[in-house]
């Protein structure tokens, strides 16, 4: 009898070892749940970096231009304090005449840290961010994230030029 009560110890611990194990992986997937609410910024930023791993991202005008004239741009992000007026009709033009979605953001300086023009410092704080007056996304990358499915409905929904 001391055998079994042996046993039932052991089949006690490893159901007890389970439950923290499966405790453990819900605290783990907590995080998740907790995603922060999907804004047009959000799915901006989440799609420039997604594109920017799958190398699909055009930095600047002469590279958004160029991916504009092949044809092969998805969508352009422009700044709205860009310097120069001529860069942002010539931008505006060539979406225009390729039908192309243009979406506006308010500054270069953000739009230059969602494309990676900056530096890192230890803390993962962005340093020395150079602005960036426009962006083109020819490949977003993974497709099946949320990011992806709010920009599209996004744009779906609203007329060809955007403001943010």
């Amino acid at each position: 009898m001391s055998g079994e009560e042996g046993e039932t110890t052991t089949a006690a611990e490893a159901t007890a070892t389970l439950v923290d194990e499966a405790d453990k992986d819900l605290e783990e997937e907590a995080p998740e749940v907790e995603e922060k609410a999907m804004d047009v910024t959000t799915a901006l930023e989440e799609s420039i970096k997604a594109a920017l791993v799958a190398d699909g991202l055009s930095r600047g005008l002469r590279e958004v231009a160029r991916v504009l004239d092949r044809g092969i741009a998805q969508l352009v992000i422009l700044a709205k304090d860009c310097d120069n007026e001529e860069y942002k009709r010539l931008a505006e033009a060539l979406c225009a005449t390729h039908k192309v979605n243009l979406i506006k953001v308010a500054e270069a300086k953000q739009l230059g840290q969602w494309a990676n023009l900056c530096k890192f410092d230890k803390t993962g704080k962005a340093r020395k961010i150079v602005g960036c007056s426009s962006v083109a996304i020819t490949n977003f990358g993974r497709k099946d994230t949320r990011a992806y499915e709010f920009l599209m409905d996004y744009l779906k929904n609203s007329p060809k030029e955007e403001e943010e």
